[in-house]
């Protein structure tokens, strides 16, 4: 740094120069603006009382900032450059730009007139006007203008928000939040909730400002689907009292692997958000699907049990974002009491691995939201269980929720066959049932469905329908993916495997593999001893040549341009 000054009597000269390499903050936020570099410039002088401002200069890694004036007393025409606001608002690109003047009205600076105007992509736009009275104890200021959310996107990681919102406001008094009033518009926003594996989207009505506390009028549509009403007040300073009402509407939500549900009813969220509110109100549900996936989806494992090298900051900052980064010792947030009663009188499906069912009941929510306790049954009303081209009904149904979110199911199924009854019986955890066979009398397992699905003894089948027995029991209880085929035709490496039986009771045998990347050769043999050989070769995108060859005498070869629009 670099400087000197005068002073004599009532009048001074002031000239600095700062030059800065290879800086850094800690914070990061500031240091995305400074990169590493810093240079500044300041020229004023003192004559007759009054203070003037010739230079006022700031360059930066990315802002630049200058001021010059022309005499004491004249206006000061500044200019500002952000080269790009996504550093401050990601996924808003682009410059940011500000120009005005500021009016030092006194020799001391204790009224400055403001005139400042802002503009930068996505709609950015800002108007600043008014005064700062006795050194900032003391505002009358008016701002109006458009900005992006996504300005919010570091504080509120890992959920994001997304869009511009339209303010009018004004400072009227010290510099404080009771001094603030006017409105805030939204208009199609959008906020993802990735913890929750829910988004909102289209999101826009106003947000009202007044004596420290903000007024929330707003709706937004569900990222699968319904609708979602706030209304009600926040008071802006701790403990931050609130009174809101929430209104949803057939909302949408879902576990890809476990359910979906659309959800309508009422809840409130009344008291202090920093100590202890309460989440109260009662839901329910419509429509609702609850799969029993075929495996067991607890083997596949999660992303965080991942070693990650190398990682460049964009990546970690994704993965942190979607919640995949944990910080050991971070803080939960507050936590809010919860007493949710959640109806459904039916509509409640369960499907999966041949059953069918739908049932009804109510569930309670209970705990805080950082421990949700789930408790409730619904019970069956209605369903049946598929198994190989055989319906069986049920004759007993319940999904009970025991403090998890996994929840607990038992369905029993009945059926006559060959002299003896059967029971089937699916129970456990959704994501990992077992399916058990038990008859009357009792028999062993393989015996129970050799006779449910064939009618006869397991000594009695043939080699073949042995395989679709062991198959059968291996896919219900979730230990072959795709039946016993599958298992078979992965081992040999073929591209398709099949053994059908035509409408004249011949047993056909299929195996097909890609000889080469653009030829696929099939083999087919029946019970009858005919033999065919089918050949595919690809000679373009859109053109391909087929040709069979069989025992029968039939023979063929056919050109064919094949193109999809």
């Amino acid at each position: 740094a670099q400087g000197d000054g005068a002073l004599r009597g009532a009048t001074g000269q002031l000239d600095i120069t700062l030059e800065g390499r290879e800086l850094r903050s800690g914070m990061a936020e500031l240091d995305k603006l400074i990169a590493g570099r810093l240079d500044a410039a300041l020229k004023a002088t003192r004559e007759s009382g009054q203070i003037a401002l010739d230079l006022l200069s700031l360059k930066s890694g990315r802002v630049s900032l200058e001021a010059r004036g022309s005499g004491a007393g004249a206006p000061i025409n500044v200019s500002a450059r952000l080269d790009d606001l996504g550093l401050l608002a990601p996924g808003v690109s682009g410059p940011a730009e500000a120009t005005g003047q500021i009016t030092l009205r006194d020799d001391m600076g204790r009224d400055i007139g403001v005139d400042l105007s802002a503009s930068g992509p996505g709609g950015t736009a800002a108007r600043i006007t008014g005064n700062i009275l006795n050194h900032g104890q003391r505002l009358a200021l008016k701002a109006s203008g458009a900005a992006p959310l996504g300005l919010a996107n570091s504080f509120i990681a890992p959920r994001s928000v997304a869009g511009t919102a339209r303010y009018d406001l004004s400072v009227n008094g010290p510099p404080a939040l009771s001094s603030v009033s006017g409105n805030i518009d939204l208009s199609g926003a959008r906020v993802s909730l990735p913890t929750l594996s829910a988004a909102l989207t289209d999101i826009g009505g106003r947000i009202t400002l007044s004596d420290a506390r903000a007024q929330f009028d707003l709706r937004a549509t569900g990222g699968e689907g319904g609708d979602i009403l706030l209304r009600g007040p926040i008071e802006l300073t701790p403990p931050f009292q609130t009174d809101l009402a929430v209104v949803l509407a057939a909302l949408v939500h879902s576990d890809p692997e476990l359910y979906r549900t659309a959800v309508g009813g009422r809840l409130t969220v009344s008291g202090p958000l920093t100590a202890g509110a309460r989440v109260a109100g009662n839901l329910a549900l419509g429509p609702t699907e609850i799969r029993i996936p075929s495996s067991d989806i607890a083997n596949v494992g999660l992303l965080p049990q991942i070693r990650h090298r190398n990682d460049t900051a964009e990546v970690i900052e994704t993965r942190r974002r979607a919640g995949l980064v944990r910080e050991e010792d971070a803080p939960e947030g507050p936590a809010l009491d919860l007493d949710i009663t959640i109806t459904a009188p039916n509509r409640i499906f369960v499907r999966g691995r041949g059953l069918d069912a739908e049932l009804g009941g109510t569930l309670v929510l209970r705990g805080t939201t950082n421990n949700v306790v789930p408790s409730g049954t619904f019970a069956l009303q209605r369903g049946r269980l598929d198994i190989l081209g055989r319906r069986l009904e049920l004759t007993e149904g319940l999904i009970d929720l025991r403090g998890a979110f996994d929840p607990y199911l038992r369905f029993l199924a009945q059926t006559e066959a060959d002299d003896m009854t059967v029971n089937v019986i699916i129970e456990g955890l959704a994501s990992a049932p077992e399916i058990t066979f038990t008859s009357t009398p009792e028999l062993p397992q393989e015996e129970v469905v050799s006779r449910l699905l064939f009618g006869r003894s397991i000594d009695k089948i043939s080699p073949f329908q042995a395989a679709q027995l062991a198959a059968a029991v291996a896919t219900l209880t979730g230990q072959l993916e795709g039946g016993f085929m599958s298992g078979l035709r992965n081992s040999l490496g073929l591209s398709n495997l099949d053994v059908t039986t035509n409408a004249e009771g011949t047993t056909e045998f299929t195996a097909g593999a890609y000889i080469s990347k653009n030829i696929y050769s099939k083999v087919t043999a029946d019970s009858d001893g005919n033999q065919r050989i089918d050949l595919n070769l690809d000679v373009s995108d859109n053109v391909t040549v087929r040709g069979s060859v069989g025992t029968d005498g039939n023979t063929g070869v056919g050109v064919f341009y094949e193109r999809d629009y």
